[in-house]
């Protein structure tokens, strides 16, 4: 096997990142999310809230006792318990099926940071990190970069 070297690239954001490999690799593509536009195509998402408001329906489901996968006979008797434990506490904490999908879209959301970089790809040649960066570009993405890579222990990094 070919001999390893440690790899890094300093984000626009400041962070560097690093990659050990024996390819010779020269640039990242990075990307950070477009916050604003996730938030409202999640919000607005029909199938999202019907994924959540089934997902709550199983859970109602499951904590009354009514659901197929509780019955008794149908799992062992510590996993049915299980399943009806997490559903009650479920349903205790959101109490509604619009409550529980609200919760879950602020918690999807959350997890974009805004002005966070994040890394698309390792390119050996420019023309393909141009290639890959193209492809990036837009829906959800708010801005693309290509960043210079360098061996660790070189200056700048």
């Amino acid at each position: 096997m070919a001999d390893t070297k440690t790899l890094t690239a300093t984000l626009p954001d400041g962070r560097v990142v690093t990659r050990t490999t024996s390819r010779s690799y020269t640039h990242v593509v990075c990307f950070t999310y477009d916050v604003e536009r996730i938030a409202e195509s999640t919000r607005g998402s029909r199938r999202t809230r019907e994924l959540n408001e089934s997902s709550f329906a199983y859970a109602l489901a499951c904590a009354n006792g009514t659901h197929s996968h509780v019955q008794p006979g149908r799992r062992s008797e510590e996993n049915r318990k299980r399943i009806i434990a997490e559903a009650e506490e479920l349903v205790a904490k959101y109490g509604t099926a619009e409550a529980y999908h609200n919760a879950m879209v602020e918690q999807h959301i959350a997890t974009f940071r805004p002005g966070s970089w994040v890394v698309e790809g390792w390119c050996c040649r420019f023309d393909s990190a141009e290639r890959l960066a193209s492809r990036v570009r837009g829906g959800n993405r708010l801005e693309v970069r290509i960043v210079l890579v360098r061996e660790a222990g070189q200056n700048g990094n």
